[in-house]
């Protein structure tokens, strides 16, 4: 019965259509080291999550590799002018004015 079936699955060309094969994956590149704040950042978007009353149901992530700090942004929507604004008034402008005392 077992090579019955080996036989019939080498066979078949529906399997055949099935299977992927073997694919290699790109080797991952290499990683950058933080030598200090703000020198390597990672951003993400979380969601679509429930609706605040705000409006928000995205939630911008933001981590700096070097001191691994992190802030959590709620956002209504998930465009550029949108991500790009909150990360420089909520991180870096916010960071510069904290700097100042």
């Amino acid at each position: 019965m077992r090579q019955y079936v080996i036989q019939f699955m080498k066979e078949c060309t529906a399997s055949a259509r099935r299977k992927t094969g073997y694919k290699a994956k790109a080797p991952l590149g290499e990683v950058p080291v933080a030598t200090e704040f703000l020198d390597v950042i990672s951003l993400d978007i979380v969601g679509p999550l429930p609706v605040t009353e705000n409006g928000n149901k995205y939630l911008l992530t933001f981590v700096d590799h070097f001191t691994r700090f992190c802030e959590g942004i709620p956002i209504a929507k998930q465009d550029t002018e949108t991500i790009v604004r909150e990360f420089v008034i909520r991180i870096i402008v916010s960071l510069e004015f904290q700097s100042d005392f």
